[in-house]
């Protein structure tokens, strides 16, 4: 008995699975086309009461560009879906790689921008001196309450280690002098006590 089992081909199975993916194809080119209709006609309106100098402008550019670059990704996974589709159906596999691809060439493209770096710098600028100033607020709050502050800590644990070292310097003083006097077991007690 054979374990592979056979399976006639359904008639017009395979027109049908053309035909969905034919209109797939063509109702996603026709989103694009209206969703870019659409985007420039709301720049075009914007940029038409935006101040050619303002900082609404700038954001207004990058806003195009960043759906030029969304658009053109989608275009790129139009182009290669081809390369995913066979005989026996859809190689999710490979789909999933022309996605990753074309989102990797976008993010490059992206990443590439000097505006990017600009951004990134800024944001991150931002970042730590939000985070300085939360931890100087912290530590006004600490000291407010009379309670340690991070620096407090750190001040004490320097200063029980140098306690420590203080107290080895003197423990090796002590057995140096217990030794040059050859005291040994109880004698060493007693003149300690």
């Amino acid at each position: 008995m054979d374990s592979d089992l056979e399976h006639t081909p359904v008639l017009g199975w395979q027109q049908a699975v053309e035909w969905q993916y034919e209109t797939a194809r063509a109702i996603l080119k026709q989103s694009l086309e209206v969703q870019r209709a659409g985007v420039d006609s709301w720049l075009n309106a914007t940029k038409s009461v935006v101040p050619s100098e303002s900082p609404q402008r700038e954001q207004l550019r990058r806003l195009e560009w960043g759906y030029d670059i969304w658009e053109e990704t989608l275009l790129n996974i139009l182009i290669h879906l081809d390369d995913a589709i066979s005989e026996e159906g859809i190689d999710l596999r490979q789909l999933q790689m022309i996605c990753l691809h074309a989102m990797d060439d976008a993010f490059s493209e992206v990443a590439s921008r000097p505006v990017f770096a600009e951004d990134m710098n800024d944001t991150l600028e931002e970042q730590l001196t939000e985070q300085r100033q939360l931890n100087q607020l912290r530590r006004d709050v600490l000291h407010a309450l009379n309670l340690p502050t991070d620096r407090s800590l750190e001040e004490v644990g320097k200063w029980l280690l140098q306690m420590e070292a203080r107290q080895k310097k003197i423990e090796e003083k002590l057995d140096a002098i217990l030794e040059a006097a050859d005291i040994e077991g109880e004698e060493q007690f007693k003149v300690i006590e």
